[in-house]
């Protein structure tokens, strides 16, 4: 198995990968508030993961990723109660748009999806338990962690205690032995959903969720915690600190956070303020597998502008690589080729594709390494060097790299026009070799011009015509 280097949030370095039970993968990753329908900034989350699992998978691993949804909360009470809703039914209603747009984005999703409201108890028997051993404290039906009792907190952000702000879902209370203190349970607001504890009816914090499901499906201590950078701080931090505490030992190994999805000139994507692009909307413009192919051609870690024009660069360089799988298809000939180089050529990238990705996941640098290698093919192509085994070969590779990567549909259009358009255009280009040979050259010309307006380029080569859409 190769090694696997992996960017740990909690260390600031990067670690060679080493998971708690040898061959095992568990992973946390934190959902969505399912008030509104998931838009590109959440997509890019559910992408990373989708492929870090793949590549995990491939290298051997037995993969258990478990994500949440937080379907309990102020925000979605408010905007039922506004609409004239039940806010536990219309958390249902965005829990079923998510999972509609993550079969339309080819995510395979999580093995285990977790809601707040199906896990209560555990979440009242943690807060009972870091009560218990002096970590949190009840105040007027609130309860809060005492950030003071953790000598580590602050260990994931980068902070000090002195300098935190609340971090919690309500405002600093007077009654707060510590402004950095938040809420573990809190009095429940207006038009909430309540539930009946120890300190009273209410609703748990934002922050004890996780950590409360995490522990339940996978564990006191497991791999990988996932999320964006932009919750790294409270909500990782809160999260960690009350675990830890909780638990009396560390909890999760590796913190992975993805960078943000922003507007070209930097500006965050979000719902609060009105700039997001919904994964629905999206994917009636535009395929899947070109969303994704957009979000892997930056380091997960990395920030990344979306816009129509960016996206269009991507649909562009996309179609670089389909125009070669296309040209490859369309080899027949069986001839003599120098099938050491070739095979050199392709260890290679098969070497410099899996580094990458072994690499803390580097996309990025995977897809580079496959345009590097898609500019030899063509190179090979024009100078008619293939054969149809070779090209078989080559078609493998690139399958297989598009499967790891999570964007083989791409490839699969092109089988697609082949089927629907195979006999049509093969027909014409019959036609046209019997006009060539009887010097018909009038009708040869007018077949290539109808050949050129369906968008199909042919090329006459020792080997044959072979043809390929534009």
């Amino acid at each position: 198995m190769k090694t696997l280097m992996v960017y740990n949030s909690l260390t600031r370095k990067k670690e060679e990968f080493q998971p708690l039970i040898p061959g095992k993968v568990s992973i946390y990753t934190c959902g969505l508030t399912v008030q509104d329908y998931c838009h590109l900034g959440h997509a890019r989350m559910d992408l990373v993961w989708d492929t870090i699992k793949r590549i995990l998978r491939r290298l051997g691993y037995d993969v258990y990723h478990v994500q949440n949804f937080t379907d309990v909360n102020e925000k979605i009470a408010a905007k039922a109660i506004a609409q004239g809703q039940d806010p536990l039914e219309m958390a249902q209603f965005y829990i079923d748009a998510y999972y509609q747009d993550m079969k339309g984005l080819e995510v395979a999703g999580a093995d285990l999806y977790c809601r707040v409201t199906e896990n209560m108890d555990e979440i009242i028997q943690m807060i009972h338990v870091l009560i218990e051993k002096g970590h949190a404290y009840a105040k007027e039906g609130n309860v809060y962690f005492r950030v003071t009792s953790d000598p580590s907190y602050g260990e994931l952000s980068g902070r000090r205690i002195e300098e935190m702000q609340a971090g919690a879902r309500l405002e600093v209370e007077d009654h707060k032995e510590h402004p950095g203190d938040f809420a573990l349970w809190t009095v429940a607001q207006p038009g909430e959903p309540t539930w009946e504890s120890p300190w009273g009816p209410g609703t748990p914090g934002w922050h004890i969720e996780c950590s409360a499901m995490s522990c339940k499906y996978l564990g006191e201590s497991y791999d990988m915690h996932g999320g964006g950078v932009d919750i790294l701080f409270p909500h990782h931090e809160n999260e960690l600190a009350q675990s830890r505490c909780a638990c009396g030992h560390e909890y999760a190994k590796y913190w992975l956070h993805h960078g943000m999805l922003t507007l070209p000139g930097g500006e965050k994507m979000s719902k609060s303020l009105h700039n997001f692009f919904r994964v629905k909307d999206l994917l009636e413009q535009v395929p899947a597998h070109l969303l994704r192919f957009f979000i892997l051609s930056a380091h997960y870690r990395s920030p990344l502008a979306f816009s129509q024009e960016l996206l269009e660069q991507s649909r562009v360089a996309l179609e670089r690589l389909q125009n070669t799988v296309r040209s490859l298809r369309n080899i027949k000939a069986e001839i003599t080729v120098d099938g050491q180089s070739f095979e050199e050529a392709l260890q290679k990238t098969q070497e410099a594709f899996w580094n990458a990705l072994c690499d803390d996941f580097n996309t990025a640098e995977a897809i580079a390494v496959l345009f590097e290698w898609n500019r030899q093919v063509n190179q090979w192509l024009a100078s008619d060097q293939l054969n149809r085994t070779w090209s078989d070969r080559f078609l493998s590779a690139y399958a297989d790299w598009a499967e790891i990567l999570g964007f083989a549909s791409a490839f699969q259009e092109g089988e697609d026009l082949e089927e629907n358009l195979k006999t049509e255009i093969e027909s014409l280009i019959a036609q046209r070799q019997e006009a060539r040979k009887e010097k018909n050259w009038a009708a040869a010309d007018a077949i290539r011009d109808q050949l050129d307006t369906m968008g199909i380029l042919i090329k006459d080569t020792p080997q044959g015509v072979q043809w390929q859409k534009k």
